[in-house]
Parts: C-alpha cells; sequence; structure tokens
C-alpha cells in the first residue's frame, strides 16, 4: 500500500484499484452513520467543497437509489446514481456508485468504528481497473475530493439530534460545538432559555426558574408562527422540579406539563430527565434521558409530535451558541 496523502485527519491510499480513505471523527459512530444515510443530513454535506446537490430521489435502504446532481463551482452538472446494496446500523454501508449512464463505475464500503469517543471512518473505493482509478485521480481530483468531503462532513455533525427509543425511556444525544461551561448555562439560566427553548415558531413568554435542588421551573411555551395552522397564539405550560445538580455535569428533574398556576396535568404523563454534559475535544456532548412510567405513555407523547419538537429545540440551541462565539 502506498500513502499518496496525509492532509488534515484524513488519510488516502491506492492499493491496486483500491483508493481507501480515513478519517477520525470526535464523534459517536451513531451520529457519524446517521449523517451518511438521514435523507435531511446526507445531501448537506455530500460533496467537495464549492460544490452543491440537488436530490431527485432520495432512498437510503438496501435496494434503494439516490439521483442527484452534483453542481460544480465552474457550472458543470454531473449526474450521480447511487445505489445501497447494504446497511447494518450502525457499523457499516455499502453502495454501487454509478452516473446517468452507468449504475455502477466503482463499489463503495464505508465502515464506522468506535474508538472510546471516536469514530474510525474507513472508505474503500474499488474501480474496475487501477486505470480507471488512476484517471479518476488525476482528472477529477478523488483524493482532495474525498478529503474536502469528509471535512464538510465534520462541520454537519454538530446539526445531528440522534433520538432513540429504548422501552420506555427516550434518549437524545447531540455534540455541540461550544465549551461545556456554555453550555451549561443555556440549559440553566433564563436569558439564554428565552432565546432558544421550544420548536421552530414558538417563544418562552413566561420562564421562571429556581435553580437548585428542590426548586422549580415554570414556563409557557407560545406559538407565534401563522403558519403553524391552529397552534398559532396557542400556549403550553411546563414544570420543572429539580431533583439533582452537579454544575456542568449533570442536571435531574421531573418534568410536567402544567396549567398557568403551576397546577401538574393529570391528563399527560410526566417523565424523569436526565441530562449529562460531557467534554468532547472542545465541544460538549449533551445526552438526555427521559424516562416515562411506562411504554404507552411514552407513546402517546410521541404521537403528539415530541420527537419533532425537541429536535428543532436543539437545533435553535446549536443556532444560539453559535450566535454568542
Amino acid at each position: 500500500m502506498t500513502d499518496i496523502n496525509a492532509m488534515s485527519k484524513t488519510t488516502a491510499a491506492v492499493e491496486g484499484r483500491e483508493l481507501i480513505v480515513t478519517r477520525k471523527f470526535h464523534a459517536p459512530r451513531e451520529i457519524v452513520f446517521k449523517a451518511w444515510t438521514d435523507p435531511k443530513h446526507l445531501p448537506a454535506w455530500w460533496g467537495p467543497n464549492g460544490f452543491t446537490t440537488s436530490v431527485q430521489k432520495i432512498d437510503v435502504r438496501p435496494g434503494g437509489v439516490w439521483r442527484y446532481v452534483m453542481h460544480g463551482p465552474d457550472g458543470t452538472d454531473y449526474d450521480n446514481k447511487i445505489t445501497f446494496t447494504q446497511i447494518d446500523d450502525p457499523e457499516r454501508l455499502v453502495y454501487a456508485h454509478g452516473d446517468g449512464a452507468e449504475d455502477e463505475l466503482f463499489r463503495v464500503s464505508v465502515t464506522f468504528d468506535q474508538q472510546d469517543e471516536t469514530t474510525l471512518l474507513t472508505m474503500r473505493m474499488v474501480f474496475k481497473s487501477a486505470e480507471e482509478l488512476e484517471q479518476t485521480v488525476k482528472e477529477y481530483g478523488a483524493i482532495e475530493g474525498a478529503q474536502s468531503t469528509l471535512e464538510r462532513l465534520e462541520d454537519q455533525l454538530p446539526k445531528i439530534t440522534l433520538t432513540s427509543v429504548q422501552g420506555h425511556t427516550f434518549k437524545l444525544a447531540r455534540i455541540f460545538d461550544a465549551p461545556r461551561e456554555l453550555v451549561f448555562k443555556a440549559f440553566t439560566e433564563p436569558e439564554h432559555l428565552k432565546k432558544w427553548w421550544g420548536p421552530r415558531g414558538w417563544t418562552l413568554t413566561v420562564c421562571n426558574i429556581d435553580f437548585r435542588p428542590g426548586g422549580t421551573w415554570h414556563y409557557c411555551m407560545k406559538c407565534i408562527d401563522k403558519s403553524q395552522g391552529d397552534f398559532y397564539g396557542y400556549e403550553s405550560w411546563g414544570k420543572a422540579v429539580y431533583r439533582e445538580i452537579v454544575p456542568e455535569e449533570k442536571i435531574v428533574y421531573t418534568d410536567y406539563f402544567s396549567d398557568a398556576e403551576g397546577n401538574e396535568s393529570d391528563g399527560l404523563p410526566p417523565s424523569e430527565i436526565t441530562l449529562l454534559f460531557e467534554e468532547y475535544e472542545g465541544k460538549t456532548k449533551v445526552v438526555s434521558h427521559a424516562q416515562f412510567g411506562s411504554a404507552e405513555a411514552l407513546k402517546s407523547v410521541i404521537d403528539m409530535g415530541m420527537e419533532q419538537g425537541i429536535t428543532e429545540t436543539w437545533d435553535r440551541l446549536a443556532e444560539h451558541l453559535e450566535s454568542l462565539q
């Protein structure tokens, strides 16, 4: 194997008709894998710097096809077709990469190896011949393009919220590109919470917080987006009762639906929330575990749109943190 590039965090090597590209990401492999398989995120980072992507069709599953046009900075358009053949979440992807004329110009396998707090990503691109690979490297800048693309992937990772359901627990995880002290303040101080808490189109009109064990946070979210139809003008009250606080590391609280007086709702299920804040190479990994009384109770709030709401909320948090730095 001959190493022909070792720039930045990306390395590339050629072995016969195979181009092997590796990069280490400071993120759990579940988040890196989601960047490769979520139709919301995949087109956002795909391609070298200066290129944009127009999606014609995207179906990420074994046998599914992703057809897209990549627009070069010089105005040239490139037709692409990817056919997924194997998806082993969160360990491995295999796909055929073609264009408008051929279904498979080369075959790609991507592996995601968790190594402590990092993910080692390895792309193996197998061409039909060593000559075709050499032409792709020399004429199309395949190595530089791969490096640039993976740099864009790294920039995309802090925009991804990972969600999962395990029994009656709803889990979220995200890496925020901000120091832990600032992220912790964003979850605990009214001047921060008023800037990001709630889905898009909603704002905090009330934010009374007594941040201490035994203290409460009573708040009201109001929809101010007319495009949300019947929700426009609607008020949603909530109350948190803090159980445990470890500064910059952990917050445990009981989360209730409530009314304007702070009375807890009988008809909507409470949850026990544990928030963890971890240093992550200058960034902050936040993990939230929301435990409900039963799987049925969890399903009831998921059916109300909780997953979309919290994802949009954490997107707004990321934007708020970026504005402060």
